[in-house]
């Protein structure tokens, strides 16, 4: 991973730096996500989650953009949002979410996976 800087290097293994991140975006959205799509293609025009909740590490991934030798890496770090984390059921998620970086650690994209059902969740 020769092109990724020397501080994503450092930091690959901190969770406290990813819930960190994690928690900071979903403050700066409000706990709010518009516009979603379920997987029954339902809409909700707004989506909030109640708090508290809590965030849980799933997994990350580094990989080139594009084929090319040269082309950016991204940073693709999965997080489940939880009721509770002693409890390690279906019905403690509320939702996935994705969080995609660049290689300098710029925020680019979310992606969700909402239990739309979850006492947590406020949907209309």
């Amino acid at each position: 991973m020769k092109n990724l800087p020397h501080k994503w290097l450092e930091m690959e293994s901190d969770q406290v730096y990813f819930i960190t991140k994690a928690k900071e975006h979903l403050e700066y959205c409000n706990y709010k996500i518009e516009g979603y799509w379920d997987e029954n293609d339902n809409f909700y025009e707004i989506i909030t989650l109640k708090q508290p909740l809590f965030i849980q590490l799933s997994c990350y991934d580094i990989k080139r953009q594009f084929q090319e030798k040269n082309s950016p890496y991204l940073i693709k770090i999965k997080f489940l949002l939880k009721q509770d984390l002693s409890q390690d059921n279906d019905h403690n998620n509320i939702a996935e979410m994705t969080l995609i970086y660049d290689s300098n650690f710029h925020f680019i994209d979310e992606n969700w996976l909402i239990n739309v059902n979850s006492n947590f969740v406020i949907s209309s």
